[in-house]
C-alpha cells in the first residue's frame, strides 16, 4: 500500500501523460490531502513543476501558497535550464568546429523532446557523447572553454584500468557541469546499443539556441528504459521522462525497438520501463507491446515492488539489497547477473583512485580497495534494509535529478 498522497501524485503525472481535462483533476483531489508530503514526494521524484501545470487549470484544488511556490520554482527552473540548453549547444558548437561529433542527450533536449518546455523538467547537469578516439581531442577544446576535468591528475593511459565510462568537468561558472560519455552504460550493464551505431541513427533536434545532433527516438526510449533499470526505478520522473516523450512523439518504431533491444539483451529491460509506463502513468503504450510486457511474470513482480519502494524511500537513498536486486532481476542471462555482480562488488571504480591515488605499478591493489570501501560506506544501508534500523548519514539529493 501506498500513501494517499503518493496516489495523488501519481494520478496528477498521468493527468499530464494523458491531457486530462479540468474535472479529472478535480476528482483526483480528495479531502484530507496532506500537501506538505505532497510536495514532499515531488521535490524527490522532480516533479513539482508538473503538479503546478497540471494544478494550475484548476487552481481551487491546491493550497494557494504551494501553486504560489512552485511558479515561481517553474520560473526559475526555466531561466536556468534556458541557460543550460545554450551552454550544451555552445559546447557541441565549438567540438564540430574541432572535428569531434557530440551527441547530446537527456538534460535540456531530453525538456525539449518529451515536454516541450524547459521549466518543466528539472536536472543538474549535461549529458553528451563522443567516441573513444576523440576523447582527448574532446577533452582539451573542453579546457578552452573553461570546464575542468574531474579526474586530472589520473593519465589517460590508465584510465582503462577502472569502470570508467563517463568523465566529469566542471565549469567556470559552476552552472554547468557536464558529463562526458565514452558509452551511454558501463560494459557490465551494455543492454542498449552503443558505438558506431549510434552515431549513424542520429538526429538532429532544434532548439531555440539552434540545432543540436542527439540520439534517435529508438535509442533513446531504450537508453531511458536501460537506465532506469541500472539504477533499480527509485523515481518516478524517470518513468513519466519516457511516458511524456512517447506523447509528444507517437511514431516509435516499437518493433524495431524490440529488435534492437534483443539484440543486446536488454528486452526485459525495455519491456520493464514500458510496463511501468503503462501501469503508473497510463502512458499510450500500443496493446500488443503492453500484452508482451504483462506476460512476463518477472515484469510484472519487479514493478510492483519497483512501485512500493518508489515512496519508501523518500529523501533517503534506497537500501542495497532493493538497489541491486531489481537490475539483477531485470538481466534476462545468469551470466549477465553473475557479471554484474562481481563487477559492481569487485571492479576498481575511478572513485577508488580519488579516496587513494596509487602510482601504476600498484593499481591491482585495487581490487582489494574497491570491495573494503564499498564494505565501509554501504553497511550503514545494508544494515538499514535488513533490519530497519535507522543509518546514519543516508540522506541523498533526488535520483531524478542525480541522474537526470
Amino acid at each position: 500500500m501506498i500513501s494517499r498522497e503518493a496516489e495523488l501524485v501519481i494520478d496528477l503525472v498521468s493527468a499530464y501523460v494523458c491531457a486530462a481535462d479540468e474535472e479529472s483533476v478535480a476528482a483526483a483531489v480528495k479531502p484530507g490531502i496532506d500537501w506538505n508530503e505532497v510536495e514532499r514526494i515531488a521535490m524527490w521524484n522532480a516533479l513539482a513543476p508538473i503538479l503546478y501545470h497540471v494544478l494550475s487549470a484548476r487552481p481551487d484544488c491546491a493550497p494557494v501558497e504551494k501553486l504560489a511556490q512552485w511558479r515561481e520554482l517553474v520560473r526559475a527552473n526555466r531561466v536556468r535550464n534556458a541557460y543550460l540548453e545554450n551552454a550544451v549547444v555552445r559546447i557541441t558548437n565549438a567540438l564540430a568546429d574541432k572535428g569531434v561529433i557530440a551527441i547530446a542527450f537527456k538534460g535540456p533536449v531530453l525538456a525539449a523532446a518529451a515536454f516541450g518546455d524547459l521549466g518543466l523538467r528539472q536536472f543538474i547537469d549535461l549529458d553528451i557523447l563522443v567516441r573513444p578516439s576523440e576523447f582527448g581531442s574532446c577533452r582539451e577544446t573542453l579546457a578552452g572553454l573553461g570546464y575542468r576535468s574531474e579526474y586530472s591528475g589520473l593519465r589517460d593511459e590508465d584510465r582503462d584500468f577502472f569502470q570508467s565510462y563517463q568523465e566529469t568537468f566542471d565549469s567556470d561558472d559552476w552552472l554547468a557541469p557536464l558529463d562526458v560519455h565514452s558509452r551511454l552504460n558501463p560494459r557490465y550493464f551494455a543492454y542498449a546499443p552503443e558505438g558506431d551505431a549510434l552515431f549513424r541513427r542520429a538526429a538532429m533536434i532544434e532548439l531555440k539556441s539552434g540545432s543540436i545532433r542527439t540520439l534517435s527516438n529508438n535509442d533513446l526510449v531504450l537508453h531511458l528504459c536501460v537506465h532506469g533499470a541500472k539504477h533499480g526505478w527509485n523515481s518516478l520522473g524517470w518513468i513519466l521522462d519516457i511516458a511524456a516523450f512517447m506523447r509528444r512523439n507517437p511514431g516509435i518504431d516499437w518493433r524495431s525497438m524490440l529488435d534492437d533491444a534483443s539484440s543486446v539483451g536488454g528486452r526485459r529491460m525495455l519491456l520493464l520501463g514500458i510496463y511501468l509506463t503503462r501501469d503508473l502513468l497510463k502512458a499510450p503504450i500500443p496493446e500488443e507491446v503492453a500484452a508482451l510486457a504483462s506476460s512476463d511474470r518477472v515484469i510484472v513482480d519487479l514493478a510492483a515492488g519497483i512501485k512500493r519502494g518508489l515512496f519508501r524511500n523518500i529523501e533517503r537513498r534506497g537500501g542495497v539489497i532493493g538497489e541491486w536486486s531489481a537490475p539483477v532481476r531485470a538481466i534476462e542471462s545468469t551470466r549477465g547477473r553473475i557479471r554484474y555482480v562481481a563487477t559492481r562488488a569487485l571492479g576498481p571504480t575511478i572513485e577508488d583512485w580519488k579516496l587513494m591515488p596509487l602510482p601504476r605499478p600498484l593499481y591491482p591493489l585495487y581490487y582489494a580497495i574497491h570491495p573494503l570501501r564499498m564494505a565501509i560506506t554501504q553497511t550503514p544501508r545494508i544494515v538499514k534494509s535488513l533490519f530497519g534500523v535507522p543509518a546514519a548519514n543516508t540522506k541523498s539529493r533526488s535520483p531524478r535529478l542525480a541522474e537526470a
